[in-house]
């Protein structure tokens, strides 16, 4: 099982797999990567930006290259309060293709990076 984390610092986050730490009130982006395939994650090209004391509402896509168990979430960081990470796919065996996983979270600091975490078998 190869356990993916992935991070950036951006409002509009590029694409990274293995850290994605997401600073979701900055526009510049930089992403940073140190594992491949067959899993990549993002959000969303027209990913709106956080404000403070606002909940935020977002989905990271899981971009599967092939069929594969994706398990145990987590969605953290300091300046953020996850308030729902959708977990219906936490566990299950999945197809190639593009799956979803929205979640809301409230932003103290939305330049503060956190950071999504899964598992692909």
């Amino acid at each position: 099982m190869t356990r993916y984390t992935c991070g950036t610092r951006a409002s509009r986050p590029a694409l990274a797999i293995a850290v994605w730490s997401c600073a979701l009130g900055v526009t510049a982006s930089t992403a940073r990567a140190t594992v491949g395939p067959p899993v990549k994650l993002r959000m969303p090209a027209d990913t709106p930006m956080a404000v403070a004391g606002q909940t935020y509402k977002g989905a990271w896509e899981v971009h599967a290259e092939k069929a594969g168990v994706i398990s145990d979430f987590t969605l953290e960081g300091e300046g953020w309060t996850v308030q729902t990470l959708d977990k219906s796919l936490e566990g299950t065996r999945v197809n190639a293709g593009v799956h979803r996983i929205p979640f809301t979270a409230m932003p103290t600091d939305p330049n503060a990076p956190f950071k999504f975490t899964l598992k692909f078998d």
